[in-house]
């Protein structure tokens, strides 16, 4: 059985994901991050996942107080291949928009 949630990239929501999750009793959890680089305020879920057994990758980045497995995309080569092949193209004004409230992206 598969469940999925969104957190909407809400830290209240997440929490009430991961609630939900272990209420499930998963198998396993693929999670990415709620705004990674505001802390983490649902840490004791986490923990909880730890205790009870219950396995977690997390996608895109991690928390930085939780020693997760992590997949990660390389945001900072992707971002210079990109840059690289379009001056290859002869553009020279190039823009860049990020993100504050992720380590990702």
């Amino acid at each position: 059985r598969l469940l999925l949630a969104s957190t909407d990239n809400e830290k209240n929501k997440e929490r009430e994901s991961l609630e939900s999750m272990l209420q499930q009793q998963p198998s396993g959890l693929i999670i990415e991050p709620t705004k990674s680089a505001e802390g983490n305020p649902n840490l004791d879920y986490y923990l909880s996942l730890e205790s009870r057994g219950i396995p977690f990758v997390m996608l895109n980045e991690r928390y930085s107080d939780l020693d997760a497995p992590c997949l990660k995309v390389d945001d900072e080569l992707g971002g210079f291949r990109a840059a690289e092949h379009l001056i290859r193209l002869g553009h020279r004004r190039i823009a860049g928009f990020f993100k504050t409230d992720d380590f990702q992206g």
